[in-house]
């Protein structure tokens, strides 16, 4: 087997294998030293990662919240908005039926002044019947045979206006 380990100018292989095992040895601290750099490096970048991620979470849930307070507040309102038109609507009708039946009324009233007036001009024409027919009394002048004109209503401008 010692053959196996000398080289064709019969030097020795077994000189050469520790200075491999260095070699390898080297190149393995290497490897290693710049895995964990860059280990260290990326977990770095994961922290800062994981930073804005958080950053980012906490923003959308102030906003979040934010959003929820400003619907409530447009649904509270929008419910005011809602109560305040059928209070008005409410309001209007009941004014629109207070109308109608001071309407009602006046007419009414108006009606009810015709009758009163055409009641007080047969009154007056049936006293004016009874003077005239009335036989007259002792110690009174006789009456005028024919019935007077009826009186046109005293205004103002008549009653101000002396030549009118």
């Amino acid at each position: 087997m010692d053959d196996v380990w000398r080289g064709k100018n019969g030097r020795d292989c077994r000189l050469l294998q520790p200075a491999v095992l260095g070699v390898l040895l080297a190149v393995i601290v290497v490897l290693a030293v710049t895995l964990g750099y860059s280990g260290t490096k990326t977990c770095d970048a994961c922290e800062d990662g994981l930073r804005a991620e958080a950053r980012c979470h906490n923003i959308t849930d102030h906003l979040q919240d934010r959003l929820t307070r400003a619907q409530k507040t447009l649904q509270d309102a929008r419910a005011l908005c809602d109560s305040t038109v059928e209070n008005l609507n409410a309001a209007l009708a009941e004014m629109k039926t207070q109308e109608e039946q001071q309407r009602k009324q006046v007419q009414d009233l108006k009606n009810e002044i015709e009758d009163l007036k055409q009641k007080l001009q047969r009154a007056e024409e049936e006293a004016q019947l009874l003077r005239f027919e009335a036989p007259a009394r002792p110690g009174q002048a006789p009456r005028p045979t024919s019935l007077p004109k009826p009186r046109a209503p005293v205004s103002r401008s008549t009653l101000t206006d002396p030549g009118g």
